[in-house]
């Protein structure tokens, strides 16, 4: 019951049983305020400490925004690294394959033009490997451009035992004016005599004669 300024209290914890105590009504106002007032339990994300106020946990919103940052950050440095990458694949592309068949390192024999115009041109030395790579020697004069020296044929194999197979050389010198002599090792792929065998036989094995000018080499394969 309320008596003068303040209420009688008994049996609250923390005062003795029997006792009376009165307190202010303002205080007791204040007390029940703060304690209904006071958190229970905080939100995820957060902890409680101590005096009862709620603090973000380790690893909550703030780590989120690390890893998101970490993230982005490692997305730019992958997106960079792509780029680095195709443009020094880019950069190492071979164009040699650009202005003829005579530069790349093994070219095919191919098949002869219509009208052939070619430079001169001498054949030291004639060979195939076990790699089926027919091997030239050869020398010309020039020496102030690149010439490009190309083999070809007209996809014959003659009715002799073993077949004969007539190559050519085309030597395009691309008017090179200059006198100074000049020697090549050069090899061509022999891949296009092996389907036009395979398309007439039905086997992937035979022997060949291979001519070329004054010289000439039986071809096993």
């Amino acid at each position: 019951q309320p008596s003068g300024w303040g209420f009688l209290l008994r049996g609250h914890p923390g005062i003795a049983p029997g006792s009376k105590t009165t307190l202010p009504v303002v205080t007791l106002l204040s007390l029940l305020l703060l304690s209904a007032c006071k958190p229970t339990a905080c939100m995820e994300g957060y902890l409680m400490t101590n005096e009862g106020t709620c603090v973000p946990a380790s690893g909550g919103k703030g780590g989120d925004a690390d890893a998101d940052s970490d993230a982005d950050s490692d997305s730019d440095s992958d997106s960079d690294t792509d780029a680095d990458s195709d443009s020094d694949s880019d950069a190492d592309v071979d164009t040699s394959m650009d202005t003829g068949i005579g530069r790349l390192d093994n070219p095919p024999v191919v098949d002869c033009p219509a009208e052939m115009d070619s430079a001169a041109l001498t054949l030291s030395s004639m060979n195939v490997t076990d790699r089926n790579l027919l091997e030239l020697s050869v020398g010309y004069t020039g020496g102030c451009t690149e010439h490009y020296i190309d083999v070809c044929w007209n996809r014959e194999f003659s009715s002799d035992s073993p077949p004969e197979v007539e190559l050519f050389i085309v030597h395009n010198d691309q008017g090179d004016t200059c006198n100074d002599p000049v020697t090549e090792d050069l090899s061509y792929m022999l891949v296009t005599l092996l389907d036009s065998w395979w398309s007439e036989t039905g086997t992937g094995t035979g022997t060949v004669l291979l001519k070329l000018e004054n010289r000439e080499v039986t071809w096993s394969f």
